[in-house]
């Protein structure tokens, strides 16, 4: 394997024959990549996705996300030509519904829900699927994956109650304090624990 001096006198060497024959394309802002990643992101397609969609490994776009909070860096200010012309191409269609996704990030965000206060019973009638089904879901006894569309639902029921009080929504107060017991007890996290929800390698930080 090249050493990195190697590596980066080849990369010179090739910037200088691109300059050299007009196809050189400087690096540009990376704003434009960021905000359609979290677009289709919040449309449904976990970064995982996206990356295995544009070719571009999972760590460049957690770091266009998220930076590296664990060195102190923030988000990248700066991405190759290529590199945006991939993300950018991403859209949130190429996965039909009848596609599938990780369940790792619905897992996460129904036991954030209950850890919310959010029984299963009211989660399921609004996303709407079997509460079983969902439960199962939670404990992760479903598999590593789950259809695009289920997945889909799940995602939009989280951003609908993650910030309301079950009890405005007719959730008994005692019946909202037994579930974040059970999600205490089971571990579980709130959605703010999570910089990459969908990152199967991510462990939760911050505020659990």
């Amino acid at each position: 394997m090249p050493g990195k001096r190697e590596t980066d006198a080849r990369k010179a060497k090739a910037r200088r024959a691109a300059i050299a024959a007009g196809t050189y394309r400087p690096m540009v802002d990376a704003d434009k990549a960021r905000g359609h990643v979290l677009q289709v992101h919040e449309a449904g397609l976990p970064y995982t996705t996206i990356a295995k969609l544009s070719g571009v490994p999972l760590e460049t776009v957690n770091r266009l996300i998220n930076g590296t909070p664990s060195a102190g860096r923030p988000p990248t200010t700066r991405l190759w030509p290529d590199t945006e012309d991939a993300l950018l191409a991403v859209r949130a269609d190429l996965v039909p519904d009848e596609g599938y996704a990780l369940a790792v990030g619905s897992r996460r965000r129904l036991q954030a829900l209950a850890w919310a206060g959010w029984p299963s019973a009211y989660v399921a009638s609004r996303v709407p699927m079997g509460r079983n089904y969902l439960q199962a879901v939670r404990r992760g006894v479903t598999g590593s994956t789950m259809t695009a569309e289920k997945a889909r639902r799940i995602k939009a029921v989280t951003r609908e109650l993650w910030m309301a009080d079950p009890v405005e929504f007719g959730v008994p107060a005692s019946r909202a304090s037994q579930v974040r017991t059970f999600a205490s007890r089971n571990g579980w996290v709130s959605l703010a624990a999570w910089e990459n929800i969908d990152d199967p390698a991510a462990e939760p930080v911050g505020v659990a």
